[in-house]
């Protein structure tokens, strides 16, 4: 039978050998593990009350692979979108890196983030730069010369 558990009791978990690289990285990114997950518990227990997981955990699961690129995605959306936004309203780098690391994002991420911004400033002001080149071009297009109003005479 299966000891109670007391508060302060040490509890042992081991992964498994061919665990999913997800679950490796969000374990290797807690700097403590217990408290991350102490929070899941509590969010389960809030969620659901107090139930025994087993009793409903398919054996065979596989979205964690399947919604890895779907993950992916949706987090470079978020963060290259927050990176934008940030942009557009006049945010250096430094500021930019720190609400994205507020926002949970991944170093990587904020770095990836960041070249996105700077590449966004750069096609803006290109873009910008065309605006007014196409502009003045039509300007100098609509000048009126002597000859035109002569031809017009």
């Amino acid at each position: 039978m299966k000891k109670t558990k007391l508060p302060g009791d040490n509890i042992s978990l081991k992964t498994k050998k061919n665990e999913n690289p997800l679950v490796m990285s969000w374990l290797n990114s807690q700097t403590n593990l217990m408290d991350s997950l102490r929070y899941l518990v509590e969010k389960e227990i809030s969620s659901n009350g107090v139930r025994n997981l087993q009793a409903i955990i398919p054996a065979a699961r596989g979205e964690l692979h399947n919604s890895l690129s779907e993950l992916q995605d949706s987090t470079a959306a978020r963060e290259s979108t927050m990176a934008r936004l940030l942009s557009e309203a006049g945010a250096n780098d430094a500021t930019m890196a720190r609400q994205l690391s507020e926002a949970g994002a991944s170093d990587a991420a904020i770095q990836a983030a960041l070249i996105a911004a700077r590449q966004l400033a750069v096609a803006a002001e290109a873009a910008a730069l065309e605006a007014a080149s196409e502009a003045e071009a039509a300007a100098e297009e609509e000048e009126v010369d002597e000859e035109d109003i002569e031809a017009w005479s």
